[in-house]
């Protein structure tokens, strides 16, 4: 259990750090503007997380569900400023060892504060010091797809953690 804990936690802290790498590829973007506010009406990722340490490797596999979801994110523009506010839950479903456990985490944030600029299909956000990229895979007047493809490594202790994470984010014009 104490496993799950912790791949749990890191798996938050993963998700919630800016560090983010584009995923390559073509958008449909239109010439809609993401400039506006926005309601996350989907959250979802799956992923791998790797740990090796005194010989032994441990995978986990999981997949994340936002639930509970009452989550804007505001782009305004002249300065470009990114807000995001409100809360949600990740419901994550991990894979240890053959063993399957499903938890509720609530989480108080997806994306950090912060500034953004758009370069072709992708938003490049700064927070924290910290950049991160977002393909747009979609964006209308009413609906804004974002897919992220993040590796992090979060190798401490003598222990080295490799995670990678696939996520989508659908947000609705408000």
């Amino acid at each position: 259990m104490k496993i799950f804990k912790f791949l749990s936690i890191t798996l938050v802290l993963v998700l919630t750090s800016c560090n983010i790498e584009s995923v390559d590829g073509e958008s449909s973007s239109s010439s809609a503007s993401i400039v506006g506010s926005w309601r996350m009406v989907e959250y979802v990722y799956t992923g791998e997380t790797v740990t090796t340490g005194g010989g032994e490797t441990l995978t986990s596999d999981f997949i994340g569900e936002g639930v509970d979801m009452d989550y804007t994110i505001v782009f305004s523009e002249e300065p470009n400023n990114l807000t995001a506010s409100g809360s949600l839950s990740i419901k994550l479903t991990s894979t240890v060892l053959g063993q399957t456990s499903t938890q509720t985490i609530p989480t108080g944030s997806v994306l950090a504060d912060g500034t953004w600029e758009q370069k072709g299909d992708e938003i490049i956000t700064f927070a924290n010091g910290q950049e991160g990229r977002m393909k747009i895979e979609s964006l209308t007047e009413t609906e804004l797809v974002l897919t992220i493809n993040q590796e992090e490594d979060l190798s401490q202790a003598g222990f080295t953690i490799i995670s990678t994470i696939d996520a989508i984010i659908t947000l609705e014009r408000i």
